[in-house]
């Protein structure tokens, strides 16, 4: 999975134009900025209402959510199939980044 570098935290686009963004109410919502469209919602467990953090991988094909209960979701945001759940026991948990020079992916 190839990281894009533009993640910002709470929002971030592939070169799919495709956009993910932290909604703040009950998940996660993404977006095609082609069509200005809203393709769908990923509900996640809400433990403190705040920003959390989403990472869109390049190509489009994978979204890694952050959450406030100590999970890290990954899912394919086409299909909406859950492709894995990594859980922190209830820590608040961030996302993941690519390093460029070294093309090594941190997850947190």
């Amino acid at each position: 999975m190839l990281l894009t570098p533009y993640c910002r935290g709470r929002s971030s686009a592939s070169s799919e134009n495709m956009l993910a963004v932290s909604n703040l109410y009950d998940g996660f919502d993404i977006y095609n900025l082609s069509t200005q469209s809203h393709v769908r919602t990923f509900q996640v467990t809400l433990s403190v209402n705040l920003p959390l953090p989403v990472l869109l991988a390049s190509d489009g094909s994978e979204c890694v959510f952050g959450s406030s209960s100590g999970e890290v979701r990954i899912v394919d945001p086409t299909s909406a199939q859950e492709l894995q759940i990594l859980n922190h026991d209830g820590e608040l948990v961030g996302c993941s980044f690519r390093i460029p020079q070294t093309n090594s992916r941190v997850l947190s």
